[in-house]
């Protein structure tokens, strides 16, 4: 849910906010909600759509914090909170917040492109210390993972390491077999 400090307005984003503003259906709900509160059959004929396909869109909305459901009567309007209200109308620091959270994390991903592209190469002797079972190709094969992601680092490192040691085994067996 929404979290907000009502004595200083302050907004916190949160993923399932980013969640709902990704589907080009719930933008278009909260637009439709702009002008006035409306019921959800009216969304529903706005948008020629399902009334449980509308459903879904308003409770993905809510659990955002960007609508909210007001009962009157027999009625169930469903209308824009002020945070709603505040992406929909497109407050300037708002809108400047969550496209510079967007600007980061495309900067991000290049900074990381950029760092496995300039990546020192990995030159590997064979010494005393290397165990005689072992030829060029495996070790470095080890050695490339354990210098990229460290044993164990992350996902990506693991999945290498299992991709390594599968090579390393068909390595043997093809030895094996050769004799």
């Amino acid at each position: 849910m929404l979290r907000t400090n009502k004595s200083s307005m302050v907004w916190v984003l949160k993923p399932e906010t980013l969640e709902a503003l990704l589907s080009p259906t719930r933008v278009r709900i909260l637009k439709l909600l702009r002008d006035r509160n409306m019921t959800l059959s009216e969304i529903s004929r706005s948008l020629d759509m399902s009334k449980s396909t509308v459903s879904e869109h308003i409770e993905k909305l809510l659990n955002a914090g960007l609508v909210a459901k007001n009962r009157r009567s027999k009625w169930v309007y469903v209308s824009l909170t002020e945070f709603g209200r505040k992406v929909v109308d497109g407050d300037e620091l708002f809108v400047k917040i969550i496209l510079s959270i967007g600007v980061a994390l495309f900067v991000g991903g290049i900074c990381e492109i950029y760092r496995y592209l300039t990546r020192p190469k990995i030159t590997v002797i064979l010494d005393s210390t290397t165990p005689p079972q072992q030829t060029m190709e495996e070790t470095t094969y080890f050695t490339i993972i354990n210098n990229l992601f460290g044993p164990g680092h992350d996902i990506c490192g693991a999945l290498l390491t299992f991709i390594a040691l599968k090579k390393h085994e068909q390595t043997k067996l093809s030895r094996k077999s050769s004799f």
